[in-house]
């Protein structure tokens, strides 16, 4: 009953434009299957063991919610941004994550995954790679001249020649 109460709050306020009340709540095990959540904001949010087969999070904003346990199957995640999220257990079969922003998350290990080195983390997603806030695909990184990565951060050459072949074999071991 209180599920049912919740997700028809939370529906009614999507409808209204209301999205921003959707900031720092726990929503875990709820259903949300089917929503339309475009341009929703759900930082510091509990999204644990919820359903969110069929639902559309285009141009949504995930800053630092935990999905650990999720169920994502089919959903479209265009242009999100999930900054500082968990995604331990996640369910993401037939997703769409095209222009999506995965810095310093937290891996499924399966779709997204995850090297947790010092001062980056690297998402790997199909074959893009995301350093920090940069993502680009394998090829591109590995073809970045030396001048090139100098200027995306200070210390980044130093960074990406010591990381490089760690990264460089981790992708080729588990690429899709």
């Amino acid at each position: 009953m209180f599920n049912n109460l919740k997700y028809s709050v939370c529906k009614v306020l999507i409808q209204r434009g209301l999205r921003e009340a959707l900031i720092d709540r726990d929503f875990s095990e709820f259903n949300f299957s089917g929503l339309d959540f475009m341009d929703a904001d759900f930082r510091n949010t509990d999204f644990k063991n919820t359903d969110f087969r069929n639902t559309d999070f285009r141009n949504t904003n995930f800053w630092n919610a935990d999905f650990m346990d999720a169920d994502f199957r089919n959903t479209d995640f265009m242009d999100a941004d999930f900054r500082n999220t968990d995604f331990r257990n996640t369910d993401f079969r037939n997703t769409d994550f095209r222009n999506t922003n995965f810095w310093n998350v937290i891996g499924d290990g399966l779709k997204i995954k995850t090297l947790t080195l010092p001062k980056y983390k690297v998402v790997i997603i199909g074959d893009k790679i995301q350093i920090g806030c940069k993502k680009y695909t394998f090829n591109e990184w590995f073809n970045f001249t030396d001048e090139h990565i100098s200027k995306m951060d200070e210390g980044a050459l130093w960074w990406w020649n010591k990381w490089k072949e760690v990264i460089k074999l981790t992708y080729n071991n588990i690429k899709d």
